[in-house]
């Protein structure tokens, strides 16, 4: 179940991501609405996309660039 979901939720390719704050980054199909991976991340800032990444803001400040396919961080800031 999500809760707290204060971002703008994003469709790419036909999969719905949903950020909360002290939450986490879901990923759900747009046609079943399973779960398809979820990440313990939480923010209250939206997110963006570009090609097969996520970039966003964290509850602790932190700029993470994430993979669209599985939420692997690939880097991070803060």
């Amino acid at each position: 179940r999500l809760r707290d979901v204060d971002t703008t939720p994003v469709v790419v390719k036909g999969v719905v991501f949903a950020l909360s704050y002290n939450g986490n980054l879901t990923s759900l199909d747009l046609s079943s609405g399973q779960i398809m991976w979820k990440r313990e991340l939480g923010s209250v800032n939206d997110f963006i996309f570009d090609v097969n990444r996520i970039y966003l803001v964290d509850q602790n400040d932190r700029v993470m660039e994430l993979t669209i396919d599985g939420g692997v961080t690939l880097w991070t800031q803060s």
